[in-house]
């Protein structure tokens, strides 16, 4: 009697493939970054970018809003950008239950993204006014008024907030989207000047943040406004893995960055390709070469005892102390047709590097007892974090 022992690697929801949109990759700022408006008396227009790099009149140090996205790391503070919301009613604007994670990219510096707001004009192009706004001073300023113009959000959260404030004398608060986005959702920047503020968020994933300037020329008193820009912050492992790969519109079509989408047409789900550590804009579809291989879907071989085989399944995947927000189960079965797959716990685990560990998982069936043996690695989203 011939035995027959097979491989498979799962994705439960079905496979849809999807035409590419426009594929490159973004630029992660991960340092001194400052959301830059200024405007331009020459073309009549503002003018936007990310200025970093700390070199910040560098033309090489400019990016474009629609090419880089600012990430957050998903780790406790220090070290990461998790914190827990404040019982104060102070923080109630956030819009997240006491003790909860909230995800802040912060006012001060803590070594890595560090955003802030800037205005490279030439001194006396806008008009000095008092905006009778309590937050600010009474002092006529030369005011660029940076409004919040709308959130969208791509992720699993139910009610994912943006929120932006100050510390200064206590909790001035600029923005918040739990309460909806009014006429108040806005931050005053000195002409020629740069701030830091605090960017908050209720949830793990991509937040892609519209901001309109606008300002009082002082030769004419006229106000000229811009066209909102958008501003994308990737929340946690698994947005910055997908802002590091896809930009502008792009993050937000699921046929394009969505879990099961296809957008490099190699057959591989991109839950999958991060999941295994392929790429999801190039057709790199490839198995594991096992014991040494970083990248690529599970691999099987059959391993013998002397007088018996089993089914080997091996694979990468990422530690779970990276918080990837995806779980492995690696299954058997002797029957296709049937659901009773069977979890396989037992397993050999060894690192890699920071993010990445080679799993091996044996078959407890062997051909002693089965004639045709199915295995495959199933992967699932954590819809719900617990830290």
């Amino acid at each position: 009697m011939m035995n027959k022992f097979y491989r498979q690697f799962c994705f439960m929801p079905l496979i849809s493939v999807a035409a590419s949109l426009g594929l490159s990759a973004q630029v992660l700022l991960e340092d001194h970054t400052d959301i830059t408006f200024s405007f331009s008396t020459a073309n009549d227009e503002w003018e936007g970018e990310f200025r970093h790099g700390g070199t910040f009149d560098d033309p090489a140090t400019e990016t474009a809003f629609d090419q880089a996205s600012l990430p957050a790391r998903d780790f406790p503070t220090p070290g990461g950008d998790r914190y827990a919301q404040p019982s104060s009613s102070s923080f109630d604007f956030t819009g997240i239950p006491d003790g909860e994670p909230l995800w802040i990219l912060p006012q001060t510096d803590v070594g890595h993204t560090w955003p802030g707001f800037r205005n490279d004009q030439t001194p006396g192009t806008f008009r000095a006014y008092n905006p009778g706004d309590s937050r600010v001073t009474t002092v006529p300023q030369p005011w660029v008024k940076i409004e919040l113009h709308g959130v969208t959000y791509v992720g699993t959260a139910a009610n994912p907030e943006f929120s932006l404030w100050q510390f200064q004398n206590g909790v001035v608060q600029w923005m918040a989207t739990s309460v909806g986005i009014d006429v108040g959702d806005l931050f005053y920047l000195k002409e020629n000047a740069h701030a830091h503020l605090n960017f908050g968020f209720s949830a793990l994933g991509i937040y892609r943040v519209a901001f309109k300037p606008s300002a009082i020329l002082d030769s004419t008193g006229e106000t000229v406004e811009g066209a909102p820009e958008v501003v994308t912050f990737a929340i946690g492992t698994k947005a910055t893995w997908l802002a590091s790969h896809y930009s502008g519109d792009d993050l937000s079509h699921e046929s394009v960055s969505g879990d099961q989408s296809d957008s490099d047409q190699d057959g591989i789900p991109l839950l999958l390709e991060y999941a295994f550590n392929l790429n999801p804009t190039l057709s790199d579809r490839k198995t594991l070469e096992p014991p040494t291989g970083t990248a690529g879907l599970p691999a099987t071989r059959l391993v013998s005892d002397g007088q018996h085989s089993a089914l080997r399944l091996e694979y990468i995947r990422r530690k779970a102390s990276t918080n990837p927000q995806i779980s492995y189960f690696a299954e058997f079965t002797s029957d296709l047709n049937s659901e009773a797959w069977v979890v396989q716990t037992a397993e050999t685990v060894t690192s890699i590097d920071d993010t990445w560990e080679h799993v091996v998982v044996d078959d407890t069936v062997s051909t002693a007892v089965a004639d045709r043996r199915f295995g495959r690695v199933r992967i699932e989203m954590q819809d719900t974090i617990s830290y």
